[in-house]
C-alpha cells in the first residue's frame, strides 16, 4: 500500500535523524569534556605560575643585593619603548607593588582585608575609568597604580 510505505520511509528518515543527533549529541559531549579538561590545566597553570611569581616576589625581597629594582615579570613585560603593554595591563600580568594577581580579571592586596582590591575587577580598567571620569577615585587600588612609578 502506498500509505504505508510513506510512513515507512518517512519512519526510516526519523530513526537515521535521531542516530545523527544522538551522535552529534555525543561528540559534543566530547568536546564540552576537552573544553574543561583545557580550563582545568590552564587554572593549574595559572596557580603554578602564581606561585612562581610569588617565590619570585619573596626571593627578590630577601634578596636585597639585586641589581634590578623591579621585579622580572615588570622588566619582561615592557615593550621596546619601555612601555608596559596594554594588553599585559589589562590581564593583570603586570600590577603595582601592593597588588597580587589572582587571575586575569582579579587581584588580591598586601592588606589584609583590604575590600576595594579584593572586590575591583579588572583594576586597570577601573583605574583607566576613573582617571577619565570628572571626580576623582580615592579607593586603594587607583593609589597603588598612581604611587607605581610604571604607570
Amino acid at each position: 500500500k502506498p500509505g504505508e510505505e510513506i510512513n515507512e520511509s518517512k519512519d526510516k528518515e526519523i530513526a537515521e535523524l535521531r542516530a545523527l543527533l544522538s551522535e552529534k549529541n555525543r561528540q559534543n559531549a566530547d568536546k564540552d569534556r576537552q573544553i574543561a579538561e583545557l580550563k582545568a590545566d590552564k587554572d593549574r597553570n595559572d596557580t603554578q605560575k602564581e606561585g612562581e611569581h610569588d617565590n619570585l616576589n619573596s626571593s627578590n625581597q630577601t634578596n636585597k643585593k639585586s641589581t634590578h629594582k623591579k621585579p622580572a615579570s615588570k622588566r619582561m613585560s615592557k615593550d621596546r619603548n619601555g612601555q608596559i603593554s596594554l594588553v599585559d595591563a589589562q590581564t593583570n600580568q603586570v600590577l603595582p607593588k601592593g597588588l597580587i594577581r589572582v587571575s586575569d580579571s582579579n587581584v588580591k592586596c598586601e592588606v589584609e582585608n583590604c575590600k576595594d582590591c579584593e572586590y575591583t575587577n579588572k583594576p586597570f580598567t577601573h583605574l583607566s575609568t576613573m582617571v577619565n571620569s570628572k571626580k576623582p577615585c580615592t579607593c586603594h587600588i587607583c593609589k597603588l597604580y598612581k604611587e607605581d612609578e610604571n604607570y
